[in-house]
């Protein structure tokens, strides 16, 4: 497969997304944010040895008296919540509707992504609501919470024949307190959230074009809908803002697999202030997929894969396991050794403690602090619940 051919698969595969109708970029407005100690100015950094875990020695299970957080999934158009071990209970009917895209459940709320539209369902009374149409069928989406606060954001992707790529984005957000969904913005290309600013004023968008390189972050004013600053930094294949809504991590751009290296950026500091890099713990190696942050935003989860992201070998790249890069002391370390690398990192507890991730028809809570590991069966057409 061609290096074109797998950005054009991958691009799809990571809800990349684009929208319709907006000028280009301005720099008239300009959203305060408080300073923050700023990044290190950048250099490559070796992670501090640690001590390694040997492959033979397993990880340990997650002991039966321990209470692990809920699962939620949607099932044939039925909610379930699982608690440990299967089956999961049923606590909701979803009216039939169309194609699922995204679900995100915060509190008593549970928002679904709809090729038509966002419904809402009301966990305390399991009632249900188309609260807002899109206007054209969506292909695909997301939702993310709010650094702090009641907002829910989202990002749809539709089809547009004047944009660029021939794809849009619209962006809005739904408010708990009020129960509504209010549109914020729309751009004729390809964008992502990545998380609001701390004081929740502002939403970063990454540009993301079809290229799984990256070079433009707009800061979008909430409050006026429009672009209010772009900030220009490097990065390809995964982006992720810290919840502190300072922070972001990425794989900085290399061709050369034993360079790859990892950078974090101090988005309060751009432009100007290059990335804190550190290099990856095993070469050649690519992370995959996503990153997962600690809530207080100092501890950055990844997983591990050998070889270089559109060049893996037939057999498929060697999984190096999960990793976490402490931001403070620079150290890397593995918090649980196993083949966890070939599952996508879903989410982290609210308290740190647990991570997820999912394979295909199972998903394994981690411990960040233990290793310790347990695997739940789901069946395949579950549709995970992001959220809290």
């Amino acid at each position: 497969m061609s290096k074109l051919q797998f950005h054009l698969l991958l691009v799809c595969a990571l809800f990349l997304t684009g929208c319709a109708g907006v000028d280009e970029p301005t720099q008239s407005t300009v959203i305060p944010i408080n300073p923050s100690p700023t990044v290190s100015p950048s250099q490559t950094l070796t992670p501090t040895p640690t001590i390694p875990i040997e492959k033979t020695l397993p990880n340990p299970t997650v002991s039966s008296d321990v209470t692990l957080p809920a699962l939620f999934y949607i099932l044939d158009n039925k909610l379930f919540e699982q608690v440990g071990d299967p089956p999961g209970k049923e606590i909701a009917n979803l009216p039939d509707a169309d194609q699922i895209l995204a679900a995100f459940r915060t509190g008593n709320i549970l928002l679904v992504m709809r090729e038509q539209g966002i419904q809402r369902l009301k966990l305390s009374d399991s009632t249900t609501e188309m609260i807002f149409n899109f206007d054209k069928p969506a292909r695909y989406g997301n939702f993310i919470s709010a650094s702090e606060g009641h907002n829910v954001f989202f990002i749809t992707i539709v089809d547009d024949p004047q944009a660029e790529f021939s794809m849009a984005c619209k962006v809005g957000f739904y408010d708990l307190n009020l129960d509504t969904i209010t549109p914020v913005i729309t751009y004729p290309n390809a964008m992502r959230i990545l998380g609001s600013t701390k004081d929740n004023l502002g939403l970063y968008l990454l540009y993301t074009g079809q290229s799984t390189d990256f070079g433009r972050i707009f800061l979008v004013d909430i409050k006026k809908g429009e672009i209010a600053q772009e900030l220009a930094f490097q990065g390809e294949l995964v982006a992720s803002l810290a919840p502190d809504g300072r922070l972001l991590a990425t794989l900085n751009p290399s061709y050369d697999p034993l360079e790859n290296t990892l950078g974090i950026f101090d988005l309060t500091s751009l432009p100007g202030t290059p990335p804190r890099t550190y290099k990856l713990p095993k070469a050649p190696s690519f992370i995959p997929g996503s990153f997962l942050w600690s809530p207080d935003s100092r501890i950055l989860y990844f997983n591990l894969m050998s070889g270089y992201y559109w060049d893996a070998p037939p057999s498929g790249p060697e999984p190096y396991g999960l990793w976490q890069l402490d931001t403070e002391s620079g150290e890397m370390s593995q918090p649980s050794n196993g083949t966890e690398a070939a599952f996508y990192l879903e989410r982290i507890s609210t308290d740190g403690e647990w991570l997820l991730l999912r394979g295909r028809e199972e998903v394994i809570w981690v411990n960040a602090y233990t290793g310790a590991q347990k695997a739940i069966g789901l069946p395949g057409n579950a549709f995970l619940v992001g959220g809290q």
